[in-house]
């Protein structure tokens, strides 16, 4: 199968945080990525609900 690459920009802290983890989980960032692009597809969007956050109510 033909493969097509992506390039994204992080900031170095978010991918060394993002990468210690998957590594704990045994993927690599390139799995995490495809694990999340396949979900959308399954999904047919994203794979959680985004929402503004709600400030806490003041009593």
């Amino acid at each position: 199968m033909e493969k097509t690459e992506i390039h994204i920009a992080v900031e170095p802290i978010i991918k060394e945080e993002a990468d210690d983890i998957l590594k704990r989980l045994g993927i690599t960032i390139t799995d995490a990525v495809i694990i999340f692009l396949n979900q959308i597809i399954l999904n047919d969007g994203l794979p959680f609900n985004i929402k503004l956050p709600v400030p806490n109510e003041k009593f």
